[in-house]
């Protein structure tokens, strides 16, 4: 080449002839030979891994069990199905104990009424006038408000702990905040007492009024009592939709659920309607307050195996390995399947 600078290399060859522009001809060349790709030799197996001190990391000195049960995890908090559970077994127990004391009270006050008709005739036997009273002060006044108060409290907890495991199994929120669940379970008394409280105060201020406002009394308890106590059925009808895994929408009660409904208010009912009559003179009145109080005592043992009967229900249906769940995944039946092949050979070191 003429006019220009001739570099010779380990990539420099000859360039072909041919007409050059200006009298220079550039050729690009590649200044080595392209790399030969290496095969990585397999190294042979050693033996397993040492360690000049124990490793840090692994699975706990621990039996196998639930991530929810290994302390020191983030999974550490129990889960909301667990919880209710738990809960609801408590409450059954109590629910069951209280059932058995009211119905066995509503029979001590039917027993009450049965000396009260056999006292206008003959006299009665001491020995048992006191063995009904007894029965009366330590079955009765000793242990249902006790047993009352006690079932109430597990329920209640029961039936938020439920709530928030129904949201996690449907997916969505409970349409309800806890402050509206509370006042439509415990605002029924309160309501019944503010509307009497009202009365009163009208019939003070207003003399001229008090032979009304103590005739409507009674009529305003019952109306208020009503509607605050049928407000409480929707929280369970809600419950058990969630429960069962549905979405937003109108809810449809099952029958069970509309039962418990139905004694819930009507145990309401009669314990308004025992605690007036009982304010009445007359042995007359008195008689049927006895029972009256019987009536309300059945209808509460009623109630509290309702509740039982509900509360095992929605257990059931928010258990995650629940006979329900497992029923949809049973096998039936195969049809139009090939048949299995048979194997002719057994495997090396398969047992007989």
């Amino acid at each position: 080449m003429s006019g220009a600078w001739q570099f010779q290399g380990p990539g420099w060859r000859q360039p072909p002839p041919g007409p050059a522009r200006g009298g220079i001809r550039w050729v690009a060349l590649a200044p080595y030979p392209p790399a030969t790709r290496r095969t990585r030799r397999q190294e042979s197996y050693t033996g397993p891994p040492s360690y000049p001190a124990p490793p840090k990391w692994g699975f706990p000195n621990l039996i196998w069990r639930l991530p929810t049960s290994v302390p020191g995890t983030a999974t550490t908090r129990q889960n909301p199905a667990d919880a209710q559970r738990a809960t609801g077994i408590a409450a059954i127990v109590v629910l069951l104990v209280l059932a058995a004391f009211t119905a066995f009270a509503g029979g001590t006050e039917l027993w009450r009424y049965a000396l009260l008709v056999q006292s206008r005739d003959t006299a009665l036997s001491a020995s048992a006038v006191q063995a009904s009273d007894t029965l009366v002060v330590w079955v009765y006044l000793a242990t249902v408000p006790l047993l009352s108060l006690v079932a109430v409290s597990l329920t209640f907890a029961w039936l938020l702990l439920a709530r928030t495991a129904a949201a996690w199994r449907s997916g969505y929120e409970p349409p309800r905040s806890v402050v509206s669940v509370i006042l439509r379970i415990f605002a029924p008394w309160p309501a019944v007492g503010l509307a009497l409280g009202l009365l009163w105060l009208v019939a003070t201020l207003a003399p001229a009024t008090e032979q009304v406002m103590e005739t409507l009394m009674p009529v305003a308890a019952l109306g208020v009592l009503l509607v605050t106590l049928v407000l409480a059925g929707p929280v369970v009808v809600e419950l058990e939709h969630a429960a069962l895994g549905n979405g937003p929408g109108t809810p449809r009660p099952s029958r069970l659920a509309l039962v418990w409904w139905a004694a819930w208010v009507g145990n309401g009912l009669l314990v308004a309607l025992t605690a007036i009559w009982r304010t009445r003179d007359g042995l007359q009145q008195q008689a049927d307050a006895v029972v009256l109080t019987a009536l309300t005592d059945f209808v509460a043992a009623m109630l509290a195996v309702l509740t039982v009967l509900v509360i095992r229900r929605v257990m059931a249906l928010l258990e995650p390995g629940s006979r329900r769940s497992r029923r949809q995944f049973r096998v039936v039946g195969v049809r139009g399947a090939p048949e299995p092949e048979l194997r002719t050979t057994r495997p090396a070191g398969a047992r007989r």
